[in-house]
Formats: C-alpha cells, sequence, structure tokens
C-alpha cells in the first residue's frame, strides 16, 4: 500500500488556491484516518481542472491584447476587452539650471562693452578698466549704453549630455518642442556711478533685434557695431538709442546713494529660448538709463574684471522633454 504525505498535498492544494481562480476541494481528510484513493484521485483532479481552466483564460486574455504603450511607457495592467493601462517606465522631464559667467567651469563666452554717443573715439579699450557704463544725459540722444552677450550654443549639447544620465539615449532633435526656458536673469554688479539732481532714474534692460549686427568688443562705437556693419535702422545710421536697441525687457529704479550691489534684472523666457534655439538671431543686450533730472550714471564690473564672481552672470532654468 503506497503512503501519502498529506503535508505536502495540503501545501500543494494552498499554493494552486492562491494562483488560481476560485477552487472547491471535495474530500477533507483528517488526521488518524484512513485515505480512500478514489477520494484523493478526485482533490487532485479538482486541482487540474481549476490550473487547466486558469491557464485557458489567461491563454485567451494574452491573445486579445489590442493596446499599445508609448515610447518611454511600459504596461500597467490589461482590461478584458484587452485595451491596456500605461505608466511612465522611466523619467520624461527634466529642471535643468545654466549658470553663465566666464571663467566658471570653463565659460568663457560674454563680450561687453560702452558705446557713447559723443564723440566715437571715446570708448575704452577692451577690458582697459574692467568697467562698462551706462550713462543719462538728459535725453535719448547723448549719454552711453553697457552692451553685453553671452554665448548659449553649449546649453543644448550640455543639457543632453546632462539629461542622458537619467534617460539613457536621449537626444534633442527639436530645440522648439523640447526645450522650455522656464526663467532667466541677468545679474550685473554696480559700483559707483554719479546721482540724478532730480527724479530717480530707471535702468532699462534692452536687447538688440535678430536683425542688428553683432556688436565687437574692440571696434564697437555709436556709429558701428564692429569694424565692417554699421549700427543701422531700415537701412540708415542710427540717431537715437531707441533707433539702436530694439524692445524693453525690465526697467529697475536706479537709487543714487546705494552702490556696490547686484542687480538682478529679468529677461524674457521666450527671447531666450529663441537665442538657445537659433544662435544668429542672439545679439545681445543694453542696459540704458532713462530719465532722472539732469542725467546719471552706472558702472558695472566687465567680463574683464580679475575677480570671477564680479563678472557678469546669467542665469536660466530650462526643462527638457
Amino acid at each position: 500500500m503506497k503512503k501519502i504525505n498529506f503535508t505536502a498535498v495540503a501545501f500543494c492544494l494552498a499554493c494552486s488556491n492562491s494562483m488560481s481562480g476560485e477552487l472547491i476541494i471535495p474530500n477533507e481528510f483528517q488526521a488518524g484516518t484512513p485515505a480512500v484513493a478514489a477520494e484523493v484521485n478526485a482533490n487532485f483532479t479538482s486541482v487540474a481542472s481549476e490550473v487547466n481552466d486558469n491557464n485557458q483564460r489567461i491563454n485567451s486574455k494574452q491573445d486579445r491584447v489590442s493596446g499599445t504603450c508609448s515610447e518611454g511607457s511600459a504596461i500597467r495592467s490589461i482590461e478584458e476587452n484587452g485595451s491596456v493601462i500605461c505608466q511612465s517606465s522611466g523619467v520624461s522631464s527634466l529642471h535643468y539650471r545654466v549658470f553663465l559667467q566666464d571663467g566658471l567651469e570653463g565659460y568663457s563666452g560674454t563680450r561687453d562693452t560702452s558705446i557713447y554717443k559723443v564723440p566715437d573715439v571715446s570708448n575704452p579699450a577692451p577690458g582697459s578698466n574692467g568697467q562698462i557704463y551706462a550713462e543719462y544725459q538728459a535725453d535719448s540722444s547723448t549719454g552711453r549704453l553697457a552692451l553685453i552677450q553671452f554665448d548659449l550654443s553649449s546649453i543644448l549639447s550640455n543639457a543632453e549630455s546632462y539629461f542622458s544620465q537619467f534617460k539613457p539615449g536621449f537626444t534633442i532633435e527639436n530645440c522648439e518642442s523640447q526645450i522650455t526656458v522656464y526663467d532667466a536673469k541677468l545679474q550685473l554688479l554696480a559700483i559707483p556711478g554719479s546721482g540724478s539732481s532730480g527724479t530717480t532714474p530707471a535702468f532699462l534692460l534692452r536687447y538688440f533685434d535678430a536683425t542688428a549686427p553683432l556688436f565687437d568688443e574692440a571696434s564697437a562705437n555709436w556709429t558701428n557695431a564692429n569694424a565692417t556693419e554699421i549700427w543701422n535702422k531700415s537701412g540708415t545710421t542710427v540717431e537715437t538709442f531707441e533707433d539702436l536697441i530694439g524692445g524693453l525687457f525690465e526697467a529697475k529704479d536706479m537709487p543714487t546713494s546705494s552702490f556696490g550691489r547686484t542687480y538682478s534684472f529679468n529677461v524674457e523666457p521666450d527671447t531666450v529660448k529663441q537665442w538657445i534655439c537659433d544662435a544668429t538671431s542672439n545679439k545681445g543686450m543694453a542696459i540704458q538709463i532713462f530719465g532722472g533730472g539732469t542725467g546719471g550714471s552706472m558702472k558695472f564690473f566687465s567680463r574683464e574684471i580679475s575677480v570671477e564672481r564680479r563678472r557678469p552672470k546669467l542665469i536660466i532654468d530650462l526643462g527638457l522633454n
């Protein structure tokens, strides 16, 4: 007569019950009582029938799968009708902050200078004082402009490399759809200038139109942006600041007694995105002082100043998709 290990049978039945649908065991055995082979076989038959039935249902459901999930996501569950519920299988977007300042992590893409309305030849040699000037002299046709431009051409490749750490194989194929600029700020450290006899003047952060020539530090003056191209509007030589510079980014009151501080200007995010996606549109910015009695001026540390942290800085907050 064969002996049956009921402990193993009971364990197996419990496992089958947890993995399959509702399982009904027809016969129950008590310790110390003989087991009838037919009843034991009936129990096993019940288990086999339920397991086979579940297997058929699973295969049938898999055959009916009709839904798909997009790249970067995975199937979370399958509905009775074969449709699928998806979930993300990795990082889909990332926040990325960029700091651009000459000398910081090898960056050297800043250019800055001042241009004087009168006379043209009075511009200082690049880096001679480590300063750039903005000045107001009673009307918009006189004074000085502080010019500054940041090369943004390295942003896309650096962002792509950074994001690929979290999403292997990530590439930026369409800048317009994959890049979002949430915020951008220009920071300039001001040093003592001259005050104003009258209403407090204001700083105006402005930008150069994409059609304007890109200025050159060594040769920029009121007439010429560089050695070969004049500042122009509709083909004519500029006469006032308004002819030379484009739209207004932001205006800030200029204090007359609190110098030696950092000024932070908000730069239009959509314009910065355009500069990132199309480097040819980036012709730089200008700091203009406007209004305020008989005039006023302000000096800012330039990229040539020996102390790195005093140099102009552009901070950009990006979103990558």
